[in-house]
């Protein structure tokens, strides 16, 4: 082993050090002469302000009988799951003005 040694450069026996010692404290020899490669930063995005939503010019799909809207979207209200439990149908409460449009 010490032939091993006597025979190598003084820049390989460097080498196999630094080697050496990035393997033991979990590092590459790039990041310990701070070859890593860094990502590049993007540039920091202008945040614009979200635009309001038009209202609708649709008429709601569904009238309850106490004059209750929905669009037929999202969770079904509470109106419409009561009617529905007393025996009633969707198809009771559609919007006559969504029918002629």
């Amino acid at each position: 082993m010490t032939q091993c040694i006597q025979q190598l450069s003084m820049t390989d026996f460097i080498a196999i050090a630094l080697i050496a010692t990035a393997l033991l404290i979990g590092m590459t020899i790039g990041i310990l002469l701070g070859r890593r490669r860094q990502k590049p930063v993007a540039a920091p995005i202008a945040l614009e302000p979200k635009k309001a939503k038009r209202a609708s010019n649709v008429p709601p799909k569904y009238v309850g009988p106490s004059g209750e809207t929905w669009h037929g979207k999202g969770r079904e209200p509470s109106w419409m799951k009561e009617l529905i439990e007393a025996g009633r149908s969707k198809e009771d409460f559609i919007n006559p003005e969504r029918l002629n449009t």
